[in-house]
């Protein structure tokens, strides 16, 4: 298969992904309401990355009070080494009423990073994939 082709496609999908997570993200925050937490733990994840070596990333633990008085946790979605955050860091946490089990920390990494990473590697891969296929034609 040529390789602009393969290039232009994994591009698309990046796109792709990027907008539904762009979308998500925007409704997201269209229900969402703010309050404080409290980083109460850094949850380490072990992985190997390629040459074998061990890695270690840290994942905020938060701690909140949602609107109904219930104290709600929940990790985190992106790590980081070295960690991004600190024990007993105070954060903005976002999150939707009718499910503050899907909270987030109310920082433009955690609500964006991702989106924005996705859609760097789509449009750089499809122009790559366009580049290779009109100069091959």
């Amino acid at each position: 298969m040529n390789t602009g082709l393969i290039c232009l496609v994994i591009g698309i999908i990046c796109l792709g992904i990027s907008a539904k997570l762009y979308s998500d993200t925007l409704a997201f925050l269209s229900k969402a309401t703010s309050t404080r937490g409290i980083v109460i733990d850094l949850e380490e994840r072990t992985s190997t990355n390629s040459d074998g070596n061990y890695t270690i990333t840290y994942y905020a633990v938060v701690e909140f009070i949602d609107s109904r008085g219930y104290a709600m946790q929940f990790t985190s979605k992106n790590g980081r080494n070295p960690p991004g955050f600190r024990r007993g860091q105070p954060v903005k946490v976002l999150y939707e009423p009718e499910n503050p089990e899907f909270a987030r920390i109310g920082t433009f990494g955690e609500l964006w990073l991702f989106t924005i990473l996705l859609a760097v590697f789509g449009v750089g891969f499809s122009l790559f994939g366009v580049y290779s296929l009109t100069k091959h034609s």
